[in-house]
C-alpha cells in the first residue's frame, strides 16, 4: 500500500464528508443569492436578464470555492485527528479530494448554471454551452491547484531536509528571529493570498488583501501600528486611505523577503 493510499484510508472520511456537505450547501445557497442580484441589476438597467458570461463566471467561481472547501476540510479533520500536515497527505488530497470535485460534470456548480441559464430565460448568440464553459474553468482550476500542492508538498520536504541551527545574539535573541506577531503576520498574509488565488483572484489588490485579513480576527497588525497611527484591526485599515499605502509597503517587504528566503 502507498503512502498516499495509507493517508487517504486513515482519515475519517465520514466526517469529511458531512463537513463537505454542509459547507456546499451554504456556497450554493450563497451563489444562488449573488445571481439574483445580478438578475436584480440588469433589471433595473432595462435589460430582460443577465449576460451566459456573467452567470458562468459566478458558476466558475462556485467551482473555485468548492475546490477550497474540500482542501480547507480534509487538513481540518486530518489535525482534529491530531496529524500533521507532510507532503504526502498534500498530495493526496489534491488526487483524492481536489480533482474529483473539480472534475465531477454532474456536480453542483454545473447543475447551479443550467437551472439559472433557464430560470432567467437566458439567451446566447454564441455556442458556449455550461458544461464547455466548466470544462474550461475546470482545466484551469486543476493546473492551479496540481500546481499549488506540489509547491506546498516541496516546501514541507525543504523544511524537514534542511533546518539549521541559529546563532544567539549577544541580546539573548536567535539571529534572524523575528517577533512572534511579525512571524504571525506572514503566516496571515500567505493564507491570504493563497484564499484569493484559490478563488482565482492571482492579481489582488492591497485593499482585497487586507479585507481577506480583516475577516480574521486572528491576523495581528504590525508591531506599533496601534500605538503610532491609532488603528487596532485591519476593519480599521480598510477605511483609512494613508494606512492602505502603508499596508502595500507592508506586504511589499513581506512578498520580497519570503521570495528571498531559502
Amino acid at each position: 500500500m502507498s503512502a498516499q493510499e495509507d493517508i487517504w484510508n486513515r482519515i475519517d472520511r465520514p466526517l469529511v464528508e458531512a463537513k463537505l456537505g454542509q459547507g456546499q450547501l451554504y456556497l450554493q445557497a450563497e451563489t444562488v443569492t449573488r445571481l439574483r442580484q445580478i438578475q436584480e441589476e440588469r433589471l433595473q438597467q432595462g435589460y430582460a436578464a443577465p449576460t451566459l458570461i456573467e452567470v458562468l463566471a459566478v458558476v466558475g467561481e462556485h467551482l473555485g470555492r468548492q475546490a477550497e472547501l474540500a482542501y480547507e476540510v480534509c487538513e481540518s479533520v486530518w489535525k482534529d485527528q491530531g496529524n500533521e500536515l507532510t507532503p504526502d497527505f498534500i498530495r493526496t488530497v489534491y488526487r483524492k479530494a481536489i480533482a474529483p470535485t473539480i472534475d465531477d460534470k454532474t456536480g453542483p456548480s454545473v447543475s447551479l448554471a443550467e437551472q439559472a441559464i433557464v430560470g432567467m430565460r437566458i439567451r446566447s448568440a454564441s455556442d458556449l454551452t455550461p458544461p464547455d464553459f466548466m470544462a474550461d474553468a475546470a482545466r484551469q482550476l486543476k493546473e492551479f491547484w496540481q500546481r499549488k500542492s506540489e509547491i506546498d508538498a516541496k516546501k514541507l520536504e525543504y523544511a524537514a531536509a534542511s533546518n539549521p541551527p541559529l546563532l544567539k545574539s549577544r541580546r539573548g535573541r536567535k539571529k534572524g528571529q523575528r517577533f512572534p506577531e511579525t512571524r504571525d503576520l506572514e503566516k496571515a498574509f500567505q493564507t491570504a493570498m493563497d484564499t484569493l488565488e484559490r478563488r482565482g483572484n492571482f492579481r489582488a489588490t492591497t485593499k482585497e488583501i487586507v479585507a481577506e485579513l480583516a475577516k480574521h480576527g486572528h491576523a495581528p497588525l504590525p508591531r506599533g501600528w496601534s500605538a503610532k497611527y491609532g488603528v487596532k484591526t485591519w476593519h480599521e485599515v480598510l477605511k483609512r486611505p494613508e494606512m492602505l499605502a502603508r499596508a502595500a509597503k507592508l506586504f511589499a517587504k513581506i512578498k520580497k523577503r519570503r521570495q528571498s528566503s531559502p
